[in-house]
């Protein structure tokens, strides 16, 4: 568990510093603040380029090309691109919420779960 600590913190000073990290590292969501945020971002900014002819690989690489707009965490997206890229596929396929795109991959919690009563 000492190297999986390791690796979370070096992600975390990436995100506080803006600096770059190594393409290998993995996501520990729960662990690393703001990643609701850059998902949304992420997601928000796929959306906005999307076309009704756009196949899932171009819609895979749209994800991964967001990913260079961003000034930190590009790593972190990199590695939210890669992993979920399939079933983003799927979700940005159906018209889905942004929001509720990030609920459902789990990188931000559902409204439920805000502590905020309706």
């Amino acid at each position: 568990m000492a190297v999986h600590g390791r690796e979370v913190n070096y992600l975390r000073e990436e995100w506080e510093s803006g600096e770059e990290a190594r393409e290998d590292t993995t996501l520990e969501k729960e662990m690393i603040p703001g990643t609701c945020g850059l998902c949304k971002k992420i997601l928000n900014s796929v959306k906005k380029r999307l076309n009704s002819s756009d196949t899932s690989e171009t819609i895979k690489e749209k994800l991964l090309r967001s990913c260079d707009q961003i000034k930190k965490g590009k790593s972190i997206c990199r590695s939210i691109c890669k992993k979920y890229s399939d079933i983003l596929v799927k979700l940005f396929s159906n018209n889905e919420d942004v929001t509720k795109m990030c609920v459902k991959i789990k990188l931000c919690k559902p409204k439920h779960d805000w502590g905020i009563s309706n």
